[in-house]
């Protein structure tokens, strides 16, 4: 940090010398202290199966059924105590309406399920849980709650970053051996994230991925006239 500050002197130093010296290294040092403080803490990149792990009892590749009823185990709750929202999206692969989200708030937690279409196509179950975002309200003692719960239920991150000094944002996935650059979240394969603050996300990018591939490979009708 001091060699950080004497830069920035010396660049006010040199104002009246050149202003376009004085820009670049402006530009220069913004971008330096920006890297530093998402500087990347490795934790010797410890490989996870997110697909084990669970947000209040929901995994990755659940059905709807199963979701929601591991929801409502988990957390204790009724259908009466839930504020419920649903939203639906044409698919290509069933060529029907599925659920894309379902919503979930009770009185301090909001939880979105989102869903991909299974493939090969599963007409009785045709939605997975492909990804699960829960957040949490209440004092400022939250966080710390949050980030000592994760560390205790997912185990030994598998790398994180210091976004700014409140906060501390950790990850775990599949780490691919050898790698030692970028993030979970830019890793193929589910990854969980806790941002640091109130909020844990946890994302499995195979299913629309797969869902992709079926539809590119899926045999084209020959035209009939």
């Amino acid at each position: 940090m001091h060699n950080i500050g004497s830069l920035f002197l010396t660049t006010l130093k040199m104002l009246e010398m050149h202003k376009k010296t004085l820009f670049c290294i402006l530009v220069v040092f913004v971008c330096f202290t920006t890297v530093a403080s998402a500087q990347y803490v490795p934790y010797a990149f410890t490989p996870h199966d997110v697909g084990q792990f669970d947000i209040a009892g929901v995994k990755l590749r659940m059905t709807q059924a199963e979701a929601l009823a591991a929801v409502k185990e988990s957390l204790g709750v009724t259908d009466n105590q839930i504020d419920a929202q649903q939203d639906y999206q044409e698919s290509r692969v069933t060529q029907k309406r599925e659920l894309s989200y379902y919503s979930i708030k009770t009185d301090n937690i909001e939880m979105m399920i989102s869903f991909g279409v299974q493939v090969p196509p599963n007409l009785e179950e045709p939605v997975i849980v492909q990804g699960v975002t829960f957040k949490m309200s209440g004092d400022g003692q939250i966080t710390e709650t949050m980030r000592a719960r994760a560390l205790e239920k997912y185990g030994t991150p598998t790398t994180g970053r210091v976004s700014d000094p409140a906060h501390f944002q950790v990850e775990w996935c599949n780490w691919p051996e050898g790698d030692t650059t970028g993030s979970c979240t830019t890793k193929e394969g589910a990854y969980l994230v806790f941002d640091g603050g109130r909020e844990l996300n946890m994302r499995d990018p195979d299913v629309d991925r797969e869902m992709v591939e079926f539809l590119n490979n899926k045999p084209v009708s020959k035209p009939k006239f």
